[in-house]
């Protein structure tokens, strides 16, 4: 099964095909793009396809940078930005903490900054990351032992023990 991103590419790759004859057919009096527009189109769709045949073939690290790439040439496109989160995260970028900034309701992302604040002894910014994960789901039942952590780090200790036996 295809990643739902990759299939998106594929059909934006094959509307560019189809680019050229929808053009030839269309009235010339139009003004035409400005080239910096066009070219950073191509830049676009040339990252999110190189991403996709690194990702497919195995190049974690490549993938994390052309997604990257595109991510920053598009920067309001939310789906490009959890894309290239994910692929970040899984080649071990550097880029995936920026990205974590930038994706205030991903329980990953919240996680990671946590964890990050808590690799700089800021216990507090670290319990207020884990706070922002679901209750819910999988990131509900390690939120509570997160937080307590960060608790703890912070010098509240008897806090903690009670947020743990809470959940016995």
């Amino acid at each position: 099964m295809s990643h739902p991103v990759s299939r998106a590419r594929r059909a934006l790759f094959a509307a560019l095909l189809l680019l050229p004859s929808a053009c030839m057919a269309a009235p010339r009096d139009h003004a035409a793009p400005p080239s910096g527009a066009t070219e950073r189109q191509g830049a676009l769709f040339g990252a999110m396809l190189a991403g996709d045949y690194a990702e497919a073939t195995g190049q974690e690290r490549a993938a994390a940078q052309y997604d990257m790439e595109a991510a920053t040439l598009d920067p309001g496109n939310r789906t490009l930005l959890r894309h290239a989160f994910a692929t970040a995260l899984l080649a071990g970028s550097p880029d995936a903490l920026r990205l974590a900034r930038l994706m205030p309701g991903n329980a990953l992302a919240a996680m990671l900054r946590g964890n990050d604040a808590v690799m700089k002894q800021d216990y507090k910014d670290a319990e207020a990351d884990y706070a922002a994960m679901p209750k819910g789901g999988v990131t509900g039942l390690i939120r509570p032992l997160l937080i307590a952590w960060a608790e703890d780090g912070t010098g509240e200790t008897g806090r903690a023990i009670d947020r743990l036996k809470s959940l016995a």
